[in-house]
């Protein structure tokens, strides 16, 4: 019920929604702002072959950045990942040069927790994991 009450806010505030539905294991949810066509950016859980860990990750366009959407869209998905898919534990693969993700992270409660290899063909860039556990996530949410 999160994860629908956020995007119902979310389609409010930003008109147009593109692939609108609930988002499940290995579905991202992208969002495109309706007036002027921007693309905002998505976010959701998944873990394709190989990954290094369940994920909860998202990509932003710069102008969505500083709005709230991606701490209220990661805190839904995050509650969704632990609530309704069962996860122990939600990481994040944030470029060690990415500020803006790596802020974000931290305003959800992750914690950088060192390098980490991708699988193939990304296993040469650098990747820091980022995350947190279930107790940690219930913990700072008060529940």
């Amino acid at each position: 019920h999160q994860l629908r009450g956020f995007l119902h806010r979310f389609r409010a505030r930003i008109g147009h929604v593109a692939g609108a539905g609930t988002c499940g294991q290995g579905c991202r949810q992208g969002r495109q702002h309706g007036v002027a066509g921007l693309w905002l950016g998505r976010i959701g859980p998944w873990r394709p072959e190989g990954w290094p860990g369940n994920e909860v990750g998202w990509s932003l366009h710069p102008d969505a950045h500083g709005k709230g959407y991606g701490v209220e869209a990661a805190t839904a998905t995050m509650d969704y990942a632990f609530d309704v898919l069962g996860w122990d534990d939600v990481i994040h693969c944030i470029d060690p040069d990415n500020v803006a993700s790596q802020k974000l992270a931290e305003r959800v409660g992750s914690y950088n927790q060192g390098p980490t290899q991708m699988p193939a063909p990304f296993q040469d860039h650098p990747v820091d994991k980022w995350g947190q556990t279930r107790a940690e996530w219930k913990a700072r949410r008060g529940r």
